[in-house]
C-alpha cells in the first residue's frame, strides 16, 4: 500500500484483455500470438482457438443481430387422410402344375399369299343429292319477283302523260311505267332457332339463292335466335356486324315462327315481338317478306296482317301477272274497276292477298276489286273504270302463284 491507503496492485488479466489486444492489433502468425499470451500471462494460444474472440472482440459485429433461423415446415392441415396401405402376399399360395401341351399337327389349309390383292368390299350406295325446296329452275324466277322493287322504265306512261295534258298540268318530266328491279338488294335474317333445326343446310341454299339473283354485293345475311331485331353477321375474318334496316330495301325473314318446336324447350316469340319488328320495317319504308317452311293452313292469322308471307315449297312458281291461278283454279277475269292503271300488290300463293298490306313492290296485277281498294300509290292518279286493269295486266308484271 501506499501513503495514501490505496493498493497498486493491478488487476486481473482476463479475457476481455485478451479480445481487445486482438481486436487492436494485427496478429498474423502464431509467434506474434504467442507472444501477445506470455505478454498477458495466458499460454497454449492458437489461432484456432482465439479466432472466435477475435471475431467477437470485433466493434464493426457488437450490433449485429444474429441471422434468422428458418422455422421448420409444419404438416400440412386440411388434407383428406391417406389411403390404407394395400393388403400384404397372401399367407398360402396354390400350387402350380406344369404341363406339357400335345403338339399341334399341321393342317393342309395354304398359307396366305402376300402377293394376293385383298378382296374388294362393295362401296355403299351415295346418297342421292338433296334437292333445294326452291328449285334451280324456278327460284330466279320466284325470288326474284320476290325482292324487286319499282323504279321508272324506259317506256312512257302515255295514260298519266294524256292526263296531264288534258287537265293542263306542267311537269317537270315525263312520266314512265314502272318496272320491277333488283337494283336496291335484300337482307336476308335467318332464324336459327331449334325448330328450324332440319332447315339449317335449306337456309344456306335458300341464301345463295338470294346472292345469285340480287348479286354479292346487294345481298347481305344475317342470322337471329329470338328476335329477329337482334339479328348479327359473324364470320372468321370480319368482327360481329349488327343487323341495321336500309331504308328502302326489301328484307326477308326465313323462319317457322315457332311453329315447328313441339318438345316446348323453348318459349314461342310472342306476336307483339313480330309486330313491332314490323313496324319498324314498315317506318323505315322497307318491304317485308316472310318465307314460311310450314304449310299455310298452320300460320297463325297474325302472320298475314304483318307480313307477305310465302310458302317455302318446291311447289311455288312464278308466272306471268296477266294469268293468274286463283285457289279454285279459273283465270281470273279483268274487272272494271276505279284502280289507278298501275294499282299493284305483292301477294304470296294469293293466300296474302286477304291481307291489309298495300303497294310493297315486286309485283302483281290486282283485277279483283276487293285488293284494288287495299292498294294505295300515291303518285298514282286514278282512272275510270275497264282500260286501267288492262294496261296493269299488260305492263307484264310478274306474280308468285
Amino acid at each position: 500500500m501506499n501513503g495514501n491507503g490505496t493498493s497498486t496492485r493491478r488487476g486481473e488479466i482476463g479475457l476481455g484483455d485478451l479480445a481487445v489486444a486482438l481486436a487492436t492489433l494485427d496478429i498474423a502468425t502464431e509467434t506474434h500470438l504467442r507472444g501477445l499470451g506470455r505478454c498477458l500471462g495466458l499460454g497454449g494460444l492458437s489461432l484456432g482457438s482465439v479466432g472466435t474472440l477475435k471475431v467477437a472482440a470485433d466493434p464493426r459485429w457488437r450490433h449485429r443481430r444474429p441471422p434468422p433461423q428458418s422455422p421448420e415446415p409444419q404438416a400440412p392441415t386440411g388434407l383428406p387422410p391417406l389411403p390404407p396401405p394395400p393388403p400384404g402376399p397372401p399367407a398360402e399360395f396354390l400350387e402350380t402344375v406344369m404341363a406339357s401341351l400335345p403338339p399341334v399337327e399341321p393342317s393342309d389349309a395354304p398359307w396366305p399369299d402376300g402377293r394376293t390383292q385383298p378382296a374388294r368390299v362393295a362401296a355403299k350406295a351415295a346418297a342421292p343429292p338433296r334437292e333445294p325446296l326452291f328449285p334451280r329452275r324456278t327460284a330466279p324466277g320466284v325470288l326474284g319477283a320476290a325482292i324487286a322493287t319499282l323504279r321508272p322504265g324506259p317506256r312512257p306512261d302515255l295514260d298519266r302523260l294524256i292526263a296531264h295534258v288534258v287537265r293542263g298540268r306542267p311537269f317537270r318530266e315525263i312520266p314512265r311505267l314502272p318496272m320491277p328491279s333488283q337494283s336496291r338488294g335484300v337482307q336476308v335474317l335467318l332464324d336459327r332457332n331449334e325448330s328450324m333445326t332440319p332447315f339449317f343446310a335449306d337456309q344456306i341454299d335458300l341464301a345463295h339463292a338470294f346472292i345469285r339473283v340480287a348479286g354479292s354485293p346487294r345481298c347481305a345475311v344475317f342470322e337471329f335466335l329470338e328476335d329477329p331485331a337482334a339479328a348479327g353477321a359473324c364470320s372468321a375474318a370480319d368482327p360481329p356486324v349488327a343487323w341495321r334496316p336500309q331504308p328502302g330495301r326489301p328484307v326477308v325473314v326465313v323462319t317457322d315462327f315457332g311453329l315447328g318446336d313441339s318438345s316446348g324447350s323453348a318459349p314461342r316469340l310472342p306476336q307483339q315481338t313480330w309486330r313491332r319488328f314490323a313496324v319498324r320495317l314498315k317506318r323505315h319504308r322497307c318491304p317485308l317478306l316472310a318465307v314460311v317452311p310450314r304449310a299455310p293452313a298452320e300460320w297463325p292469322r297474325w302472320v298475314e296482317r304483318h307480313f307477305i308471307a310465302l310458302h317455302w315449297d318446291p311447289r311455288t312458281r312464278a308466272g306471268p301477272a296477266n294469268a293468274p291461278t286463283w285457289p279454285a283454279g279459273s283465270r281470273a277475269p279483268c274487272h272494271p274497276c276505279t284502280a289507278p292503271p298501275k294499282a299493284i300488290a305483292k301477294v304470296a300463293g294469293w293466300r296474302s292477298l286477304r291481307g291489309p298490306r298495300w303497294a310493297t313492290p315486286a309485283w302483281f296485277c290486282t283485277a279483283s276489286p276487293s285488293v284494288q281498294t287495299r292498294c294505295r300509290l300515291g303518285s298514282a292518279p286514278r282512272y275510270p273504270r275497264a282500260p286501267a286493269c288492262r294496261s296493269a295486266c299488260a305492263w307484264g308484271a310478274t306474280a308468285i302463284v
